[in-house]
């Protein structure tokens, strides 16, 4: 059994690939923490995604959050579990490699080729956009560019430095979230109850109306979308001190903590304004509740806060995709001098630089194909976190996931809610013709270029 899933595991390793540097065992589990948070960017998911479900579902944004977050509190369960079997700098893709085989793991690598730059793309356009509101002189693509280069020459460093860094700016995101949750919860205009029963939306002619179930139901994935995204944990595995196992626990802990750092002030919001109209009628709905509450000064430095975490996403996601890619490289998934290009660290901080600027240099090309052609190549992903789910209810079934110190429960229905969660946002996308539907078909035939690129060609080689 083990000699089997070695090889599994090793199936891109070509011989010249193997001896490289390792990674240095320098982070704490709460470097981890921090720099996971960092990457989720809970500030940023409650005041932009969460201003997003309130203009959908008005205080029907409360119900699609508890939901949403309840579920993705589960599906993080999924992504515990395989990479406490297999925790590893490559994310899921060591551990769906070693269970699914590795022409389902040359699909994850390949799509991940794609969104990793394309996330920071989409991060550091938003970021620029963001900012122009503030200062509408500001230059959007240099803006776009800086926080790339910025974030690079971060990454280049020794990751203990970057774990300060990260720190510091969540401490300041913890602040925005803060002032927001007090201004909710010590001023109710309502109980919770009654937004729970009766969600009130924005409809025609800027009247206040039941929110339908339909509405309710998209949502709900949007509040899912807000608090995903703690598998992000898994990439650091090979930074971390103690046993690599122990990042089962965190990734379970980190969905937790992050549905509750983005679903309580929300939550409270809904209860807190008192005159629904003029405030989902605003652009930008919690500035608006910030400046009728606290005036514009405050209204305006959380803003200022809201782009510092979105700074702080690029750095720690970055930070992670890296990995990834040095990962890729270490595994010999590529030509010999890719790979030993990619795998390469650097000398004296130890950080898999190179790597960082593959991925600063193609974000900023991404940059360029806006805002929609991002979405296109993001949107659709719904392929990894299937895989993730199949790898779980496969692995448990042959005794390679759930046997290490992380045992997701309720097996096998889990899995199975994986597979739902999946269904439901691929419905989802499926009827965005804007941008939904195009990235299912494009993301779709990359992964199956990817298949039959490995059960041609590379089995033939084999």
């Amino acid at each position: 059994m083990t000699s089997n899933i070695a090889s599994r595991s090793a199936s891109f390793r070509p011989a010249a690939a193997k001896r490289v540097q390792a990674l240095a065992r320098s982070l704490g589990a709460r470097d981890v923490l921090v720099l996971t948070l960092s990457g989720l960017s809970p500030t940023a998911s409650v005041y932009i995604t969460g201003s997003a479900v309130l203009h959908m579902a008005g205080t029907g944004a409360a119900m699609a959050l508890l939901l949403g977050g309840s579920v993705v509190v589960l599906a993080s369960l999924l992504y515990a579990e395989l990479g406490a079997a297999f925790p590893r700098a490559g994310g899921v893709y060591p551990g769906i490699t070693a269970v699914l085989g590795p022409g389902p793991g040359l699909v994850v690598v390949t799509l991940g080729l794609i969104t990793a730059p394309a996330t920071l793309a989409f991060a550091a356009s938003g970021l620029a956009d963001y900012l122009r509101v503030l200062a509408p002189v500001l230059p959007r693509l240099p803006l776009a560019f800086g926080a790339l280069g910025s974030a690079a020459l971060l990454c280049t460093l020794n990751i203990r430095t970057s774990a300060w860094v990260t720190a510091a700016f969540l401490a300041a995101e913890m602040g925005a979230l803060l002032v927001l949750t007090c201004a909710a919860g010590l001023h109710p205009a309502r109980g919770l109850g009654e937004v729970l029963a009766h969600p009130m939306m924005l409809g025609p002619q800027h009247r206040l109306a039941p929110t339908p179930n339909w509405t309710l139901m998209l949502a709900t994935l949007s509040g899912a979308y807000a608090c995903a995204g703690s598998g992000l944990a898994i990439y650091f595995s090979e930074d971390m001190r103690g046993p690599p196992r122990r990042i089962g626990g965190m990734v379970a802990w980190i969905g937790l903590i992050t549905a509750v750092i983005v679903i309580v002030p929300l939550v409270l919001l809904t209860t807190g304004i008192a005159d629904l109209k003029p405030i989902l009628a605003a652009e930008a709905p919690i500035s608006a509740y910030l400046t009728v509450t606290f005036g514009y000064p405050i209204a305006y430095a959380t803003s200022l806060v809201v782009a510092l975490a979105i700074l702080n996403n690029i750095i720690a996601s970055m930070l992670a995709f890296s990995r990834f890619l040095y990962a890729t490289g270490r595994d010999g998934a590529w030509p010999r001098p890719i790979s030993a290009w990619l795998s390469k660290l650097h000398e004296r901080f130890g950080s898999p630089w190179l790597a960082s600027l593959a991925l600063a240099l193609t974000a900023g090309v991404l940059c360029l194909v806006g805002e929609r052609g991002l979405l296109v190549l993001l949107s659709g992903e719904v392929f990894t976190a299937t895989l993730v789910a199949a790898s779980v209810l496969v692995g448990r079934q042959r005794h390679l996931t759930g046997t290490s110190s992380f045992r997701s429960p309720l097996f096998p229905l889990l899995p199975l809610l994986g597979f739902m969660i999946v269904a439901a946002f691929f419905s989802a996308d499926w009827h965005d013709r804007t941008a939904g539907r195009p990235s299912l078909l494009l993301l779709a035939g990359v992964a199956m270029l990817a298949a039959a690129y490995h059960y041609v060609f590379r089995r033939r080689r084999n």
